[in-house]
């Protein structure tokens, strides 16, 4: 998208990155033109009539690295990606990932959902990986556990939700992600299809939504056709607590292992104890 070219430019700017990765170098071809990229390798899994470096020749590796001292650099607080917030109230920040986020992040998932590690999980996931929820939550999911990750190409939208339910009929999942209106989306094609509903429901273990409240005749729809799944478990080593704000709303903070210290290269936004505000809302009765 053209219009998005200024933030791919910000990002770059406060990345410095030394490589860059996109799936198909024609399809990208005026993002990876941007002037800023000059000098910068440009590695593509499809290369076209571009002068990309073919993403197979990286899966050769390199005789002459030392894979051990590789591996001994890295320690709990080494940084593992940088994720950028969205920008939608600034200029996007670095969220810093590190090692030990990720792996307190998986290890407080497993606890509180025991059942990941009886068997292996499966996914079927159109959650974009630039956001935490399908990138860092369900990706890594699968890296932590085991289990097989299916790229889902439909999305819950007008015209790319048939391809979501092609897909679904060729394998389905043992837990399903998703936002409010795609569940609102799936609910209607499992009604009417009871071959997809066997097929759908046969293996799951969980229903997980985010994005929104979860309509109440969908809510009632999958319960209707689904084990419900029952408890809250809270995460290890977290502490949430509620503050009170004006208009009888409450500010969610939450410390922990997994919380991020900072942004990078971004000090004044920065926190300076892992104490951060996740989410506003109304008081609920």
């Amino acid at each position: 998208m053209p219009g998005a070219h200024r933030r791919s430019q910000q990002v770059i700017e406060l990345v410095r990155p030394v490589m860059i990765y996109a799936s198909d170098a024609g399809h990208y071809a005026q993002a990876l033109g941007l002037d800023i990229l000059d000098g910068l390798e440009i590695v593509a899994s499809q290369t076209g009539d571009s002068a990309a470096t073919p993403f197979a020749d990286s899966e050769k590796g390199d005789a002459g690295m030392d894979v051990d001292a590789a591996f001994a650099a890295i320690g709990p607080d080494t940084v593992a990606k940088i994720l950028m917030t969205s920008g939608s109230t600034s200029e996007p920040k670095g969220v810093l990932i590190t090692h030990k986020m990720m792996c307190t992040n998986q290890a407080q998932i497993s606890d509180a959902l025991p059942f990941l590690r009886d068997h292996p999980l499966r996914i079927v996931d159109w959650l974009p990986g630039n956001h935490v929820f399908g990138g860092s939550h369900n990706f890594k999911m699968m890296l932590a556990n085991g289990g097989s990750f299916y790229m889902d190409d439909g999305k819950p939208l007008k015209g790319l939700f048939d391809r979501t339910l092609q897909n679904l009929v060729m394998v389905t999942g043992t837990l399903a992600f998703n936002v409010s209106v795609g569940f609102s989306l799936l609910l209607e094609a499992l009604q009417k299809d009871a071959d997809l509903r066997q097929h759908f429901f046969s293996n799951l273990d969980m229903v997980f939504y985010a994005g929104a409240s979860l309509p109440q005749d969908v809510w009632q729809g999958f319960t209707q056709m689904s084990v419900e799944v029952k408890g809250e478990v809270p995460l290890n080593e977290v502490v949430a607590k509620l503050l009170p704000m004006e208009d009888q709303r409450w500010e969610v903070r939450v410390k922990g292992p997994n919380v991020m210290h900072g942004y990078f290269d971004n000090p004044a936004n920065s926190v300076s104890v892992s104490m951060m505000r996740v989410i506003s809302s109304p008081v609920m009765q």
